[in-house]
């Protein structure tokens, strides 16, 4: 399947670039799951998988029980959302406003950047 970022209306989205094998990837998904739970009315999480291996990404998905969207097309960093968002490496982040700007984009993950990033830009 895809998706179209602009069928989601009226949230944030948080786009996610991710591998597997990525422990900074690994490491956020905690922080993850706790703002998708408590912004959930304001916030989409989409993420996006480098991983080239199917097998590598469904046990991912099933293992840490990622309960947002988590997308994979096994091209790995030559994906068509890496190429065309021009990420270099895992853990990529793209905060997207409800009109579909992209209001910040940063690289890697450290404690307590999400609810940082989202009291800025959430009332």
């Amino acid at each position: 399947d895809t998706i179209a970022l602009s069928n989601i209306k009226d949230k944030y989205i948080l786009l996610h670039f991710s591998s597997s094998a990525c422990y900074g990837s690994q490491l956020s998904l905690p922080e993850l799951k706790e703002i998708f739970k408590s912004h959930k009315n304001n916030l989409e999480i989409v993420s996006i998988s480098e991983d080239t291996s199917k097998k590598q990404w469904l046990n991912t998905v099933k293992k840490d029980s990622i309960p947002w969207t988590y997308l994979w097309d096994g091209k790995g960093e030559f994906s068509d959302a890496v190429v065309k968002y021009w990420t270099i490496g895992t853990p990529n982040y793209f905060l997207i406003s409800p009109d579909k700007i992209i209001l910040e984009k940063w690289f890697g993950y450290r404690n307590g950047i999400f609810e940082e990033k989202v009291k800025k830009y959430f009332n």
